[in-house]
C-alpha cells in the first residue's frame, strides 16, 4: 500500500490534533505529519454507453484494432494493448455526440503515434484533431467514434537539447 503525507503549517498557536506526529521545523512554523494507508489503483477501464452495440463493436474491432475480451447481452468488453473498454448498449439515451466537448472520454498515451495516426487514417476513422505537436510537449491527435465519444491520443516529445 502507498502512504500519503499530510503537512500542515501552523502560524501562531498550536492546536491539539489526534494521531499526528509533531515534526520540529524551523522556529517560524511547525509541521505536523500524518501517514495514512491508501489503496492502489491497479488498472483503468472505460465504460461507454453506445446506441447500437453491434455497430460499435464493428467500429472498435475493425477500425481501432481492438479485440473482443468478453461479451454478454447488452455488453461487450474490448481491448487493445493496455486499453480496456466496456461498451454498454443504451439505445434510448442521447448519443455522446450531443454532449459537445463533454464527449472527450480518455487521453491515451501511445508509442509511435505517427504510425497509429496513419493506421486510423487508412481505416477512415473520423479525425477530430489532426496530428500536431503542442506547446505542452505532446504530439497528439483526436478521433470520434460513431456515437460521438472523443478519444485523444498522445506521445511525449523528447526534450530538445
Amino acid at each position: 500500500m502507498n502512504k500519503i503525507l499530510y503537512i500542515w503549517r501552523i502560524n501562531g498557536g498550536l492546536s491539539c490534533l489526534s494521531h499526528l506526529t509533531l515534526f520540529d521545523g524551523d522556529t517560524s512554523f511547525l509541521m505536523l505529519l500524518k501517514t495514512t494507508e491508501m489503496s492502489k489503483i491497479t488498472r483503468t477501464r472505460y465504460v461507454l454507453a453506445v446506441q447500437d452495440l453491434d455497430a460499435s463493436v464493428r467500429f472498435y474491432t475493425q477500425q481501432l484494432g481492438c479485440r473482443i475480451l468478453f461479451q454478454f447481452p447488452g455488453w461487450c468488453y474490448l481491448g487493445r494493448d493496455a486499453l480496456v473498454l466496456m461498451l454498454g448498449e443504451c439505445a434510448d439515451e442521447p448519443p455522446a455526440s450531443d454532449l459537445g466537448d463533454h464527449s472527450y472520454m480518455a487521453y491515451l498515451e501511445v508509442e509511435d503515434i505517427e504510425s497509429l495516426y496513419r493506421e486510423f487514417q487508412q481505416k477512415e476513422v473520423k479525425i477530430r484533431k489532426s496530428l500536431r505537436t503542442e506547446d505542452w510537449g505532446m504530439k497528439e491527435f483526436a478521433i470520434q467514434t460513431p456515437d460521438g465519444h472523443r478519444l485523444m491520443f498522445g506521445e511525449e516529445v523528447p526534450a530538445k537539447t
